[in-house]
Order: C-alpha cells, then structure tokens, then sequence
C-alpha cells in the first residue's frame, strides 16, 4: 500500500494498525451515563464505611453487556477492581458471584466461557488452586476483551505505540493533556496480554515526559513548566 500524499509513515501505521483506544474520546461515550433510561443498567452496593459496619454508602457499577467498546470495558474493569477493594472481594469465587450480576447478555456468556475452561484438580495445592482460581478469572475475561479488542494478540503493544509516537494536545491544556495520558496509562494493565506475558504494563515515568515532550506545541512550553508537572509524583 502506498502512503498519501502529506503523510508521515506512523500516520499510515495508524491506518493499518488502529489502537483500541484513542486518546481524543469521542464526545459521545458508549458508557454514557445520567439519563433516567440508563438506572437499569446499574447495579447498587451497600459499602462499609467503617470497620463496624454501622455506617455504609452506596455504590451503583453499571452492568457491562454486549454494547460496550473498548474503553467502557476497561472502566467497567477499574470499577469492578475497586468495587472489590472496597467491600473485600477478596477471593476470586466471590469475584466470579458478583460478576454474574454486573455482565449480561453475550459478555456474560464470553465470560463464563473462559472461566469454565479452566478445571480445577481435586488434588491441587492451596497454591495452585489459588494460581488456578485467578486463571479462570483472567480466561473469562479475556475472552470478553478478544472481541473488543481487535486482533487482540496486538492491542497493547499497538497501544503503546500509539501513545508514545502518535499523541497531539489538539485543542487540550496542558493539565487537561496530562490527566488524559494519566488515564490511558492506567488502561493499558487492563489490555489482553500477547503471547509470553501472564500482565501488561504500563508506561513508565520516562516514557510519559518524553511523549510530553514530543506531543506539545513550542507555544505550550512555558506553560508546561508553569504546570508544575512532576511525572514522578504521580500515583
């Protein structure tokens, strides 16, 4: 395939080789929430405040089903992950009674696919059944993501390229521009991991100042050093 005219050869590459996620979100999220509509699409949890339990607060996660994308996969993935902090979800069998009610339709059936394709042997050690439990979480919900992230084999390393080589501020600020790379950053733990690797990673401190750097016009230097933005101060 021949480049355009005017384009640059990772522009091309973005052609052939689109991120999951693109760091200018459209407007329109698919994990829209507010309207009256989309209650339904909630489930709500009592939450401890205190180690008593006398005081508690209400959580709502949205139910993840068949019209989520990519990026509403991932934020259902950290509200989940923190759902479990918060109200001590610390086994994966509680992990997996919970999810049955936060996935519906063809998710939750992708899902139970891959956790049921892991057997348990009866003989198995407490480690290795603890190690099996998490593989059976981890197989079902890598077959939901195989299907929104496509090829999935590729995601996250297509996704970090994109992010080091292809980011633009656009009409962002500079702590606008920084809060969505945060963001992103913190996505990418959540992408399917290619062959060889049980996790993905994120990007690390260097790496984020350079795509900083690379990304923002000369006109945003002053104000980037106004910012104060420390990379190595981030969470």
């Amino acid at each position: 395939m021949t480049i355009g005219k005017g384009m640059k050869p990772r522009d091309h590459d973005l052609l052939v080789y689109a991120p999951p996620i693109l760091f200018h979100a459209n407007a329109k999220s698919k994990d829209s929430s507010g309207t009256e509509a989309n209650k339904e699409k909630y489930v709500k949890f009592d939450v401890d405040v205190d180690n008593q339990g006398k005081d508690k607060v209400e959580w709502s996660v949205r139910i993840f089903e068949d019209d989520g994308d990519a990026e509403a996969y991932v934020k259902w993935r950290i509200r989940f992950d923190e759902l479990c902090e918060a109200t001590k979800l610390d086994t994966s069998e509680k992990k997996y009674t919970v999810l049955q009610t936060l996935l519906r339709g063809e998710a939750r059936a992708r899902f139970n696919s891959g956790y049921h394709s892991i057997d348990i042997p009866e003989g198995a050690s407490k480690k290795e059944k603890k190690e099996l439990e998490e593989a059976k979480l981890q197989a079902g919900y890598n077959n939901i993501s195989k299907n929104l992230f496509v090829p999935a084999e590729s995601a996250w390393r297509r996704q970090r390229f994109y992010m080091r080589y292809n980011l633009q501020f656009g009409k962002m600020s500079v702590n606008e521009f920084v809060r969505r790379l945060q963001e992103m950053n913190k996505y990418l733990k959540y992408f399917p991991a290619p062959k060889g690797k049980k996790h993905t990673s994120m990007l690390d401190e260097s790496e984020l100042l350079e795509i900083l750097d690379r990304a923002k016009p000369h006109e945003y230097q002053l104000d980037i050093l106004a910012s104060n933005y420390d990379p190595y101060s981030k969470s």
